[in-house]
């Protein structure tokens, strides 16, 4: 019976460990124009988290967001004494590279607490349009992974026309109406 308490309380450790992590994009507005820098940050929640690794890729409409560059900060280790090493980011084509680090060859904790900003993601509004950021959470070597975890919160970019395409368009169809009336 002993044991089999100690394992119970053991699983529940295991499981609120589990939720405690957490990966969240954010846009700096609710909506762009064509032409405007659309701004995504990547904030994390890793507190006595311990990993070898870390990798996480966004996943988006090209057409919609355009070009794209990414920056991350190093996770640190042992009251930020030890850096983790950061790889290349790859950012382009409708997917971004937000991080990718490694810890080393022994799974490190990590000191950074909740709201550590990751990441930070730039893109150029190309098209208007809606288009929905989320992880890559496919098999394989760009699959999210963020200590155990396999999926993070993403978000929606919205790319509205320019008011002055807007006006334009509906000066001309006010036009087509008082024409019509004419004939």
């Amino acid at each position: 019976m002993k044991r089999t308490l100690i394992a119970v309380a053991a699983l529940i450790g295991f499981a609120s460990a589990a939720n405690a992590v957490s990966v969240t994009v954010t846009a700096n507005q609710a909506s762009y124009v064509v032409g405007d820098t659309i701004t995504l940050t990547v904030t994390t929640d890793a507190t006595a988290a311990t990993d070898t690794a870390i990798f996480g890729q966004v996943l988006y409409n090209a057409a919609i967001m355009g070009g794209g560059s990414a920056t991350q900060v190093g996770l640190t280790s042992i009251t930020g004494i030890i850096p983790w090493v950061t790889g290349v980011l790859n950012c382009g084509g409708g997917s971004c590279d937000a991080f990718n680090q490694i810890g080393g060859l022994n799974p490190l904790p990590v000191d950074q607490g909740a709201g550590f900003a990751i990441a930070t993601l730039s893109f150029t509004a190309a098209a208007p349009g809606v288009t929905p950021v989320s992880w890559n959470t496919d098999p394989g070597p760009f699959q999210f992974d963020f200590f155990g975890l396999t999926n993070g919160t993403g978000t929606t970019v919205t790319v509205v026309p320019e008011p002055t395409t807007a006006a334009l368009l509906g000066l001309g169809l006010f036009g087509l109406a008082v024409a019509g009336r004419r004939r």
